[in-house]
């Protein structure tokens, strides 16, 4: 049987996110987070409240609000039976169980969990299907279209979705690995306009719109690259300058890395700079005063006749 704690904590593992930035995007507490997906409930002395974050976490997770809230509401009652039980087993029983009495209400109570299970496989294929994007960057079926900015013609797609939903790209099927996620290394772009299409089994669909902006490359004046960085989280960030290693360790939130503050790190180039960061909407770079948008994996800028030219 499925549990919302594992539920969430499974989901969160997907998406690769850490318990400390759900804390941060959610403003809900770490322990609180921590504690909801170990399943222990009774530790709250507000159910409202509880309720509350599960509902934002479950938000947060790209999940359906009334098939978590379900989960929860099954889970609570199967914890307050578990209760009854220890507080009347030693009681004197007020009616008689006789051996047909037991086979009847086992044979209702199987019959029952069936028919539950079913209902909710059915509903969960029958609802629209869903699927949530991380990169070139992070969306849900419940939106439209959101817009990306590139400076190439290819991109970096990476996501998931439920299972036995299919996903299409520009209307053409893309494998799903066995955690449903799907990736695709240098997206070759078709016009300015990239639609993903989720549909399940019994053919409902989904889509999202990703709205290209071409971002253009950048004259420069001199002969030479200069890198600038600013983090708003904890990052994992890796850096090479023209082939030499700069930086290649975890930088905490609000740091910022330039050649005037940290003139002990050589932050100029002359031919290719290539970035990498754990959270890219995280971490903020300019090359020569202009700033630039990472994708996740690397980041590769190279000086080639006088212009940045970002790959």
């Amino acid at each position: 049987m499925q549990k919302l704690s594992s539920l969430l904590k499974t989901r969160r593992e997907e998406l690769n996110i850490s318990l400390e930035r759900v804390s941060s995007d959610t403003k809900i507490r770490k322990d609180f987070l921590e504690k909801i997906e170990e399943g222990n409930f009774k530790t709250f002395s507000s159910l409202t409240h509880l309720k509350g974050f599960i509902k934002i976490y479950s938000k947060y997770m790209y999940l359906e609000e009334d098939f978590v809230m379900a989960l929860f509401r099954r889970e609570m009652n199967i914890k307050e039976e578990e209760k009854k039980v220890l507080n009347t087993q030693f009681k004197e029983p007020k009616i008689l169980l006789t051996q047909n009495r037991l086979i009847t209400f086992i044979v209702l109570l199987v019959i029952f969990g069936i028919l539950m299970f079913l209902g909710l496989e059915f509903k969960k294929l029958s609802d629209a299907p869903t699927f949530s994007l991380v990169s070139p960057v992070i969306a849900s079926s419940n939106d439209k279209e959101v817009s990306i900015e590139s400076g190439t013609d290819s991109i970096n797609i990476f996501g998931s979705t439920n299972k036995g939903t299919g996903i299409y790209i520009n209307g053409k099927k893309v494998n799903l690995n066995n955690l449903n996620q799907f990736k695709l290394d240098n997206f070759k772009l078709e016009g300015n306009e990239t639609v993903i299409k989720a549909v399940n089994q019994f053919g409902i669909e989904k889509e999202l719109k990703l709205i290209l902006t071409r971002s253009t490359s950048n004259v420069v004046t001199g002969t030479s690259m200069n890198l600038s960085i600013q983090t708003t989280a904890d990052v994992n960030l890796t850096v090479t300058i023209d082939g030499n290693s700069i930086i290649n360790r975890n930088v905490v939130n609000g740091s910022n890395i330039n050649s005037t503050l940290r003139p002990d790190l050589n932050l100029t180039g002359t031919k290719k700079i290539e970035i990498q960061s754990s959270i890219p909407e995280s971490t903020k770079i300019k090359v020569n005063d202009t700033e630039y948008v990472l994708k996740v994996g690397a980041n590769i800028f190279e000086l080639i006749e006088g212009k940045i030219v970002q790959r």
